[in-house]
């Protein structure tokens, strides 16, 4: 028996272990734990907040036990403990049962920071074919003057708008965007608390598609010894970058693989080298510049944890072979606590998509009605359908109307 984690602040948990969250991003998380259920066994427990646990849970997810932190499953000697990803909570929750394997926090951090990843954030571009995986796609820098400078050359490269990135972050949250050096007072605050540190600076440009690869790096006694391929999906994101789901789809159907697979392996050398063992997870997308000039981002992001897009992997058998799945992620909006008001998102997204005339897209409910007595507040969706497009028009019209 294994328990799983889903401490999914892992990035805050991180970078201040001390602190407490906020009301509204307890009850974020707690929403979407017992999503980690998707990688587990049967045999296995979700570790949850005592107040956390979940009811109203969808047959995908009905495998496996839900507990709270402090009940006598959590604990059991000899059962491992699998998080989100490794921090020192996590640590101390591993100690309990008895488990001392971990990968060294120093290497987490590291694997998780935009200073790693810069070495790897290569642009191919497309001239026939895509070539030359020498230039970079964004700038690290440490200084004020570093970050003037940086900024300049962009703007001066014909880049209208730039978004700026502490070392460590997730989900499109704590940036900034700017598209002048005359910084506001907020952006002067944030960049002078993140920028001993280093910050990292990249032009906003005009994507087109965008996927998620996810390896396992195995521990250091384990055999095979090399990082292993364990999936892709397409990412789904909205208009500001942000997370909003991932397509299920053959790795055979994914243009240019070959150059994203061949860097990934390359950064999950790296960070296996440098300590880090476990899931990792490395976003890449190919866009538009400035100019006008196609391009593939080798690596956008790199998350030393599990990630949506890793669980997204194990919904594979939901979607029948003549469909492509789309999982995503929704706002329950104008419910509040009452439990009589709670709305089954499942009928109500195929009411909407049926009047639409979608009524080849099929939806199923992935995530529990309730969680601690109360509806959630974010849920999600599997959409099944004939073609990617027509999946991708049903997650843009849903995310507006549930």
């Amino acid at each position: 028996m294994t328990n799983f984690l889903p401490n999914l602040a892992f990035e805050d948990e991180l970078l201040h272990p001390e602190r407490s969250f906020a009301r509204g991003t307890q009850a974020a998380i707690a929403d979407l734990a017992p999503l980690m259920a998707l990688v587990a066994n049967p045999i296995d427990r979700v570790v949850v907040a005592a107040d956390s646990v979940p009811e109203g849970v969808p047959p995908c997810l009905q495998h496996v036990k839900f507990v709270h932190v402090n009940s006598p499953s959590a604990d059991s000697k000899g059962s491992p403990l699998v998080p989100w990803g490794w921090t020192d909570r996590a640590i101390a929750l591993a100690k309990k049962t008895g488990q001392s394997r971990h990968p060294p926090l120093t290497a987490v951090h590291a694997a998780n920071s935009r200073r790693f990843l810069s070495t790897f954030d290569k642009v191919v571009w497309k001239n026939g074919q895509y070539e030359n995986a020498d230039e970079t796609f964004g700038r690290e820098c440490d200084s004020i003057q570093q970050f003037n400078d940086i900024v300049t050359h962009w703007l001066n490269a014909g880049n209208k708008r730039l978004v700026v990135k502490p070392q460590i972050s997730h989900a499109g949250r704590n940036r900034i965007f700017v598209d002048t050096l005359a910084l506001n007072d907020q952006q002067q605050g944030w960049l002078k608390k993140r920028i001993d540190d280093g910050v990292y600076v990249e032009p906003w440009v005009v994507r087109q598609q965008e996927w998620s690869v996810q390896y396992d790096i195995p521990s250091p006694d384990c055999e095979p010894a090399a990082p292993q391929f364990v999936g892709v999906t397409q990412l789904l994101n909205d208009s500001e970058g942000r997370y909003a789901g991932n397509i299920l789809l053959g790795a055979e159907t994914v243009p240019n693989l070959t150059w994203i697979k061949q860097q990934a392996e390359e950064i999950c050398t790296n960070a296996q080298a440098a300590g880090y063992w476990g899931p990792l997870g490395i976003d890449s997308f190919q866009f538009h510049d400035s100019s006008g000039n196609e391009g593939l981002r080798l690596c956008n992001d790199i998350n030393a944890r599990f990630t949506m897009g890793r669980l997204a992997l194990h919904l594979g058998g939901f979607v029948r072979d003549d469909k492509f799945g789309a999982w995503c992620q929704f706002p329950q909006r104008c419910i509040g606590s009452d439990r009589a008001k709670y709305v089954d998102p499942e009928k109500n997204a195929a009411k909407i998509l049926a009047g639409l005339g979608l009524e080849n897209v099929s939806v199923v409910r992935t995530s529990p009605q309730f969680v601690g007595g109360k509806p959630v507040r974010t849920t999600t969706l599997l959409l099944t359908g004939p073609s990617i497009a027509e999946l991708t028009q049903a997650q843009q019209v849903l995310h507006g109307t549930l």
